[in-house]
């Protein structure tokens, strides 16, 4: 019997078998369905809660059968998709538009559906994401000096809060700077560091200070007293690790946003680290590759 679902992101399936430990898992493209209980894992981009399956005759009886579970649903085509398509059709439309930052979590939910063959459905009016298929899109800001900052918008959609205009932030690993703009943009008292320069364009922000070099000198002593703690540098997440550990053991920082980078295969424990650190998230967003968001907010 199925229990619960999983969708993976592109290039992430793999990791999330291995984390799930289903041998009897059915695998459709990137949905994962699962024999056992609904997990918390890092590496689905959302989550079925509830899996059922439902017998049908005819795409009213199956529109009729979600639409009487919830009002909004998303199908994940696996097979048969013309005639998933004309189910979707007679379901509830839900307006679907690039989300303006800052923002919060909509309240709006999407249940999830696909079909094993041509009479069954299997769907979750439960799932872990606002968002169809967990697919968080937004308006982008072409002007930045990458798309790294959809990560950082998508952070602080999922904490809830924003640096507020004068509190202190560092970040590490700041270049080319689309984290910086952002931050700076928000009124933050900035200090970034990177081995690599900042785009010119960063040079307009007053409340930016820039430090070329080894971001992992500027220790809490030495910085003193912060509000905000960020990094998107490439290192190793055990060295991140150390270095977040600094900064809690010295009680100088209150809120982190940090990803950790996976260059040579993702390790578990490494993660697990993290995650045992009181009042910790770890999210993969939609907008991560290889890594996954931490997040600490107090």
């Amino acid at each position: 019997m199925l229990r619960s679902g999983y969708l993976a992101k592109e290039g992430l399936l793999k990791n999330l078998l291995e984390e799930l430990q289903d041998p009897k898992a059915l695998v459709l493209d990137h949905l994962v369905l699962s024999t056992l209980p609904y997990q918390e894992l890092y590496f689905k981009q959302n989550g079925w809660k509830e899996v059922e399956t439902f017998a049908f005759s005819s795409i009213k009886e199956a529109a009729r059968l979600l639409r009487a579970k919830g009002k909004y649903w998303a199908f994940y085509p696996t097979t048969l998709y013309r005639r998933g398509l004309l189910i979707q059709e007679n379901l509830a439309k839900a307006p679907v538009k690039p989300l303006l930052f800052p923002t919060s979590l909509p309240s709006t939910s999407y249940g999830g559906w696909t079909l094993l063959d041509e009479k069954t459905l299997v769907f979750s009016k439960e799932t872990t994401s606002p968002f169809p298929h967990g697919e968080v899109l937004f308006e982008e800001d072409k002007t930045l000096p990458s798309r790294a900052y959809l990560k950082l918008y998508e952070a602080f959609m999922q904490v809830g809060s924003l640096p507020q205009k004068g509190e202190k932030c560092l970040e590490i690993g700041a270049s080319p700077g689309s984290w910086s703009s952002i931050l700076a943009t928000l009124g933050a008292q900035l200090t970034c560091c990177d081995r690599a320069p900042l785009a010119p364009s960063l040079k307009r922000f007053s409340n930016l200070r820039f430090v070329q070099g080894d971001a992992f000198k500027l220790t809490p002593q030495e910085v003193g007293p912060i509000d905000w703690l960020f990094s998107d540098l490439i290192c190793y997440p055990d060295k991140l690790f150390d270095y977040i550990r600094l900064w809690l053991e010295s009680g100088l920082c209150k809120n982190f946003i940090c990803t950790l980078k996976f260059q040579e295969g993702i390790s578990l424990k490494a993660l697990e680290n993290f995650e045992k650190i009181p009042g910790s998230r770890l999210l993969h967003l939609f907008h991560n590759k290889h890594e996954i968001t931490w997040m600490k907010t107090s």
